[in-house]
């Protein structure tokens, strides 16, 4: 099972309250999830049916609206950036989807990385299914210029330095020498070109699903982060991008939608809109075993974070 450790502190500045982490720690297992707690941080292991729960922002979420702080399907606003993303038809039978996001003003520490990197990486392997479907890409903005472009390149056809790394590299010599490219180097077996994302002036910044360039590597401070994610299924490149976005959005980020390039074919993401799912409430009835009027199947699910 995935885990997510979180800081009792960071919860309760989260969550809006001043509650005991004993507290907290309970609350957590009524939603469903193994805590264990060790000095003010608890040990949570979520179901990966619940990739939300990757976060600290996502479990904080969860328990607002189980708590009854804040219930009800959680709302977010966006403004639509200049900033654009050209999709190549190069990468069409390689990798053919990317989504992307820009969260403006973000204050991260230490610990807020280490957090957002940790659910990253479940994402890759809940959502990704170890970066094959989706994998995720976060830059630091001041280092790159839009527009961008999705593309595939040859292994031998330009050089950038990865992250991690101090040497410029071919994509073929990061898959051959780097440890990152060697440790993920199989998503790419058989493909005749590697995807790379470059900027206005011919940057590599990213070379998906391997790794990022050196040059946009987050950092403490106050950031704006670009979000690319590419994968070969267009509803599991958003899911991912949306769950990033949000939990960055809770953590006090602006968000800015990013115009995407299909040829002559536009979309903006992310994308939030809303699902709908019919509930009989008869029948909700008879499988928990406790007989609901509609009000109060509508309250439960409000404590639970969706509408009714």
């Amino acid at each position: 099972m995935p885990v997510v450790n979180i800081r009792g502190e960071k919860m309760k500045r989260l969550l809006g309250v001043d509650m005991p982490v004993k507290t907290i720690a309970e609350k957590i297992a009524e939603l469903g999830m193994s805590v264990e707690e060790t000095d003010s941080v608890l040990r949570v292991e979520y179901n990966p049916n619940r990739p939300d729960f990757s976060s600290v922002y996502g479990v904080a979420r969860a328990l607002r609206s189980y708590l009854g702080i804040k219930t009800g399907l959680p709302k977010y606003s966006f403004t639509k950036s200049r900033i654009t993303m050209f999709v190549d038809p190069s990468v069409q039978t390689i990798r053919p989807y990317i989504a992307c996001a820009v969260v403006s003003d973000v204050k991260l520490d230490e610990e807020d990385l280490i957090d957002i990197i940790s659910m990253q990486e479940d994402l890759h392997w809940i959502i990704g299914r170890n970066r094959r479907k989706t994998a995720i890409g976060l830059h630091d903005m001041a280092a790159i210029r839009p527009p961008f472009t999705y593309k595939a390149v040859g292994f031998d056809e330009l050089k950038f330095v990865p992250l991690k790394d101090y040497r410029a590299m071919t994509p073929g010599e990061v898959l051959e020498k780097s440890e990152i490219g060697r440790k993920h180097a199989w998503l790419l077996k058989d493909k005749p070109k590697a995807p790379v994302i470059v900027d206005s002036q011919g940057q590599v910044f990213s070379m998906p699903p391997i790794v990022n360039a050196a040059i946009t590597e987050l950092t403490p401070g106050r950031r704006n982060i670009f979000i690319d994610v590419t994968g070969t299924e267009w509803e599991k490149v958003n899911q991912a991008l949306n769950i990033l976005v949000a939990a960055l959005a809770d953590h006090g980020g602006t968000v800015q939608h990013v115009k995407v390039f299909y040829g002559t074919k536009a979309v903006y993401t992310p994308d939030f809109r809303e699902g709908v799912i019919k509930l009989d409430v008869r029948l909700a009835s008879k499988l928990v075993g406790i007989a609901l009027s509609a009000r109060q199947a509508v309250s439960l699910l409000r404590r639970m974070g969706l509408d009714g």
